[in-house]
């Protein structure tokens, strides 16, 4: 075997050991809406498709070597809304020491709705509009919020994450440097 076969191997070796690295009581895994996308771990991040920003607009030359948390969320889930303030204060907490956060709305209500919604609710973070509901298939998000942590090299280290382990991912994932 060449060199650089082997090392090929070795790296795709570690991305998969990293799937799946943190416990299963972590993430929504006694909902089979939430195990599809744990499929994605391990993985680069599938590719952005959204429009009307709100907040800010993030890029994907922003989100090198950065950390990156989704929140895939709906304007009509009741546990999306009330998560909220912590996701805000994991923002401002983070945002400085190399988080992005973003929410997607997987709404096909529009902007105007994603809009009230993002102001109503006071979100402080940039969130974006989903308008054909590609996160949903890219995601293969099917229960929501869908949390989504992706480590600073854009390989998705976690899917379906409990609200209660964002902040212990995230200190992890930040604390791996670049």
């Amino acid at each position: 075997m060449s060199r650089w076969l082997f090392i090929g191997w070795l790296v795709f070796a570690v991305c998969v050991a990293r799937a799946g690295e943190f416990p299963d009581s972590w993430t929504w895994n006694d909902s089979p809406g939430a195990i599809a996308p744990r499929v994605l771990e391990g993985k680069p991040m599938p590719p952005l498709k959204l429009s009307g920003w709100l907040n800010g607009k993030v890029t994907a030359d922003e989100m090198k070597g950065k950390v990156v948390m989704f929140d895939i969320y709906t304007t009509w889930c009741v546990t999306c809304v009330s998560d909220i303030p912590h996701n805000n204060v994991l923002f401002a907490k983070y945002k400085d020491k190399g988080l992005v956060m973003i929410g997607v709305c997987t709404s096909d209500q529009g902007l105007e709705e994603m809009s009230n919604f993002v102001r109503g609710h006071k979100l402080k973070y940039p969130t974006a509009l989903d308008p054909k509901l590609m996160a949903i298939k890219d995601w293969k998000a099917a229960m929501f919020p869908t949390y989504a942590l992706i480590d600073r090299k854009g390989i998705v280290r976690v899917i379906s994450l409990k609200p209660e382990y964002l902040e212990t991912v995230i200190q992890k994932l930040l604390a791996e440097g670049t």
